[in-house]
């Protein structure tokens, strides 16, 4: 290999690691970010307390976040992205509409009512008043990833629906079994 290509390789592979450290660092600030706000609510988290958690910089933290209140956003946003890429469980084989949507309501309520959940939801309300931006972010989650998770719960349920006769189902299950597939 040439000195150049050696450099250029060199080059790459340390942009690589800079990006894994920042994607890192990032996912280090949030961490400490969330466990902050949890225990003392946004109006009373500081940013000194999230240097301390997270053990990182107060001028890392700034260059990932601009204030306060985006390092929130990120908060929220990884708790519902976090929330949505969790499995809904219920029976693969059933067929059953009324047993199968009470498996995924089930499912889909023991996420809601953890008590971080719970607690991060009732800042993101005392906090809205004061900073409706704050709302429309929890409001506007990323329905993709809700969508994205519902297709990998349901896996190639559509598809069998879709080849199986019409009547061995019925409609309201084929809606149920391929709602995921609506983008």
């Amino acid at each position: 290999m040439s000195i150049e290509g050696t450099f250029l390789n060199s080059r790459n592979s340390c942009a690589s690691a800079r990006f894994q450290s920042d994607g890192r660092k990032r996912a280090s600030i949030l961490e400490a970010a969330r466990r902050v706000f949890l225990d003392r609510g946004f109006a009373a988290a500081s940013m000194n307390e999230i240097v301390r958690e997270s053990g990182i910089s107060k001028a890392t933290i700034y260059n990932h976040f601009t204030n306060k209140l985006a390092l929130f956003e990120g908060v929220i946003r990884l708790e519902y992205s976090n929330v949505a890429e969790q499995r809904l469980e219920y029976d693969n084989n059933a067929w059953d509409v009324g047993a199968v949507l009470h498996q995924v309501g089930m499912s889909f309520m023991t996420r809601m009512v953890q008590p971080d959940h719970i607690r991060l939801l009732r800042i993101v309300i005392a906090t809205s008043e004061r900073f409706p931006e704050i709302g429309r972010v929890f409001s506007n989650r990323d329905r993709a990833a809700e969508r994205r998770a519902l297709r990998a719960s349901s896996g190639n349920r559509c598809s069998e629906v879709n080849s199986k006769s019409s009547t061995s189902t019925s409609p309201q299950l084929n809606f149920l079994i391929c709602i995921s597939a609506i983008s």
